[in-house]
């Protein structure tokens, strides 16, 4: 540091800290005005770099370089850091952070992000098509298994509990378990780990998100209460993000209501109730052709009806609707309800998150692909026929049952039938 005789100085100065297992290593170059200290400094740095190892980080730490200008005054406890800009692995941030320090310290962070990407920041691997693969991704980083008490128990967001502030970010991209949300809008208000999410908004691809909330972390352990409301987003992206099976595509929306203790995907499988109004545009169910299924097994007992040759390995929904409710790790859906040109269906059932498995019952109506005799036809468009989908999701079973309402159908008609040929004979 070289000082005149103004007592302004340029600086330079490069160091490590190590300690309670975290390694910072520091350098940063600028000038200081030290004319009016101790009532108040200011400090311009045309460069800063920066490098942070520590346990619940990627492995490669954070580091980046940036450079701000630091006013601080000790008559008012206020230190301001305009002009802000730095980098943190791949992602960029720029903006103004100030504060009022004393007990109860008060921030105010006002940041814009050009790319926030948090998976390189948290540890994040991209998903993989395995049943463990969504459990690896959330114990990756954080150096605890899977399922820990303490997961359960300690409140790793207890620090919110010390100072109270606002938090305004805006980010063109922010990416998240591989997934690109773009115009993300954060407006955060904390007052003494009671946080307010008063506006969690962005884009997923086409669709839009919404998860405003509270963050309650004065307790034992944090407490989320969210309002998520979804309006057309790609559900294939998201199943992928999360490592489960992409059978089921579509453009979902949704509103409801949530809470829980932990933020990540497996605290939400576990741990987490709520309710909500669910609707898929476009659903598309994977490697299965419901309709060819059902026409297959009635063609396969009755020759009197024939079927049209369809080769699609899909069957498809122009919408879907239920009302669901989850309670630790079973998803409950029921008033299910669904159209095509081709079925109608209507059912209920139980996903089983944790366990990764379903149990779904549905009635399904077959409205077109048959052929031959017109008064059968009729009756079996207008057969529920129950569907049973269960098991893994890895690997769902499939259950038609068709010993009692198609052959009661069936036995309606050929009495019908023989009625009417028993009173031609007569007449004859």
């Amino acid at each position: 540091m070289k000082q005149d005789d103004a007592r302004k100085a340029s600086i330079e100065f490069s160091g490590r800290l190590n300690r309670d297992q975290r390694d910072l290593t520091v350098s940063l170059n600028g000038s200081l005005d030290l004319s009016q200290y101790p009532r108040k400094f200011s400090a311009h740095m045309d460069k800063f770099s920066y490098r942070l190892r520590a346990n619940g980080l990627p492995e490669q730490g954070i580091e980046g370089e940036g450079s701000f200008n630091a006013d601080y005054s000790a008559v008012n406890q206020s230190l301001t850091l305009g002009e802000l800009t730095f980098s943190a692995n791949d992602s960029e941030l720029s903006g103004q952070i100030s504060a009022l320090l004393g007990d109860e310290p008060m921030y105010q962070l006002d940041l814009f992000a050009k790319t926030l990407n948090l998976d390189t920041l948290l540890g994040l691997q991209p998903t993989a098509n395995s049943n463990d693969a969504w459990a690896q991704n959330q114990s990756a980083t954080t150096g605890r298994p899977v399922i820990a008490n303490s997961a359960l128990t300690d409140n790793d967001l207890s620090n919110l509990n010390d100072f109270s502030g606002q938090l305004s970010l805006n980010a063109k991209n922010v990416i998240y378990h591989g997934l690109t949300m773009t115009d993300f809008n954060l407006q955060a208000d904390n007052r003494c780990g009671q946080l307010s999410l008063n506006t969690f908004t962005g884009k997923l691809g086409e669709g839009e998100f919404n998860l405003p909330g509270t963050l309650d972390t004065t307790g034992k352990q944090p407490l989320f209460h969210l309002h998520p409301k979804f309006s057309r987003v790609a559900l294939s992206p998201l199943l992928k993000a999360f490592a489960l099976p992409q059978t089921l595509n579509g453009y979902l929306s949704l509103q409801g209501e949530v809470w829980g203790h932990n933020f990540t995907a497996m605290d939400f499988a576990r741990g987490w109730q709520g309710s909500a109004a669910i609707i898929l545009d476009n659903a598309k169910l994977e490697g299965i052709n419901i309709p060819q299924l059902i026409q297959s097994e009635i063609t396969r007992t009755n020759g009197s009806v024939a079927t049209e040759e369809r080769n699609e390995h899909y069957s498809q929904v122009r919408q879907l609707t239920a009302n669901a409710t989850l309670n630790q790790g079973n998803l409950r859906l029921f008033d299910l309800e669904g159209d095509s040109e081709f079925l109608e269906l209507i059912g209920d059932g139980t996903l089983n998150l944790p366990e990764r498995k379903c149990d779904v019952n549905l009635q399904i109506r077959v409205l077109q692909g048959w052929k031959g005799d017109p008064r059968l036809v009729r009756v079996l468009t207008s057969t529920a026929i129950p569907l049973r989908i269960y098991g893994s999701w890895d690997g769902l079973n499939y259950q038609l049952n068709m010993d009692q309402l198609p052959r009661k159908h069936l036995e309606d008609e050929v009495r019908k039938r023989l009625k009417e040929w028993e009173r031609q004979t007569r007449e004859r």
